[in-house]
């Protein structure tokens, strides 16, 4: 059984078959082989010429278990009508070859997929992680233009999924509703819920004197708008707090970035430490004092919930699933810098000992067995009632789990 996950993400090209992701790496593929025997990416490319420098920091796909369909970038204006004939040809191709489609959405070739998926009578499986309206609104003017029809777009699309498995528990659900069968479960697994990474937190905050630098993270693109960096240096320059030091993990182009750093009279306290592979995410994050998701759009932020199973005190936006994370204390309006700099103001060893411990509670939620059970039950169940054949891994999953 061969199953075709679909979304516009971007693979870098190493050459030799050899591809590299920052969001996407083995344990995605891994949890696709629970539904059949070899697993395609039908993605967005790029080449790069050096791949000893990717691989130091984005995570090599297995190749030996997967296959990469690379299709041009066709979401700029002139992009669009260069290739977007031969791209929907590539999708349409790609969902007749394959047996079990993965379409992922918010997406334009996930979208695309789904209507294939449809036409030539393939099961598939939708994953809704995102929303297409908080996108483009929060993106430019010109996204605030055409928010309203993607949105309408993706309302469609996911009420055409026969079986969806939503990112967050709430929010994406009432914005998003399907038609078909559906179930909540995050995209973050934790690997580890170790008692001693608390410990280790809560000495670290006890430690701390009153004149100790605070380090504040963000793990986000750096050069997408409504990931909202920006905000938390402006918080910085109104906070009472005068040591507080910014440091961001992720892709893209920092200029603009270090633009709004230099006016605020920032660049000897922000630091962008630019692509981290993300095995080593977790290094970060224990290295830093308080984590800040000041997205103005996201679906259930996966960094986010790492930064709570590494016990950090954590602060975040009023967008998405959120909210559905992080006590109402601790959460402010969308691109309000001078609520972010109140709530840093207010934080306190009492206060960060306590997130510390509500965090990492939370957190084991999100623990890979929990994700497991309810994951490996719904694609037990769209398997059976698509009478198609149950793998072997997924075999022995159900069997293990109902000892």
């Amino acid at each position: 059984m061969k199953v075709l996950f679909v979304h516009d993400s971007y693979f870098l090209n190493g050459g030799d078959n050899q591809y590299y992701s920052e969001h996407i790496d083995n344990s995605l593929l891994e949890r696709y082989l629970h539904l059949g025997t070899h697993v395609t990416f039908l993605v967005r490319c790029n080449k790069v010429a050096n791949s000893d420098d990717i691989a130091k920091k984005f995570s090599l796909i297995d190749n030996s278990k997967s296959s990469v369909i690379c299709v041009p970038n066709f979401k700029t204006l002139s992009g669009y009508f260069k290739h977007i004939t031969n791209v929907k040809k590539q999708v349409e191709k790609a969902v007749r070859e394959h047996d079990i489609i993965i379409p992922r959405v918010p997406s334009a070739l996930g979208t695309l997929a789904v209507n294939y998926a449809k036409k030539h009578k393939k099961p598939f499986l939708g994953e809704v992680v995102g929303c297409t309206w908080d996108g483009y609104w929060n993106y430019s003017l010109k996204g605030k233009v055409v928010a309203p029809y993607f949105f309408i777009k993706q309302k469609k699309t996911v009420k055409k999924l026969p079986y969806a498995i939503y990112v967050t528990e709430e929010f994406l659900q009432n914005r998003y509703p399907t038609n078909g069968k559906s179930t909540n479960c995050s995209n973050v697994e934790i690997l580890t819920i170790d008692d001693s990474i608390l410990e280790k937190r809560l000495q670290k905050i006890t430690n701390r004197k009153d004149n100790d630098p605070i380090v504040i993270g963000t793990v986000a693109a750096i050069d997408v708008a409504y990931k909202g960096q920006k905000y938390v240096l402006q918080s910085m320059s109104i906070s009472n707090k005068k040591n507080i030091y910014y440091k961001v993990v992720g892709t893209g182009n920092a200029d603009s970035l270090n633009a709004v750093a230099k006016e605020l009279h920032l660049e000897d306290k922000f630091e962008v430490i630019g692509p981290v592979k993300h095995s080593e995410i977790n290094a970060f994050l224990d290295a830093i004092d308080l984590y800040v998701q000041p997205s103005k759009q996201e679906g259930l932020p996966r960094a986010l919930i790492e930064a709570m199973s590494r016990a950090l005190p954590s602060v975040g936006s009023r967008t998405g699933g959120i909210p559905e994370l992080l006590r109402e204390e601790f959460i402010f309006d969308k691109g309000n810098a001078t609520q972010l700099a109140t709530i840093i103001d207010n934080y306190n060893t009492d206060k960060m000992l306590s997130e510390a411990k509500i965090n990492f509670s939370k957190s084991k939620k999100y623990y890979i067995d929990n994700i497991y059970k309810n994951r490996f039950n719904f694609y037990y169940q769209f398997l059976s009632e698509n009478k198609l054949p149950i793998p072997r891994k997924l075999k022995e999953f159900m069997v293990k789990w109902n000892k």
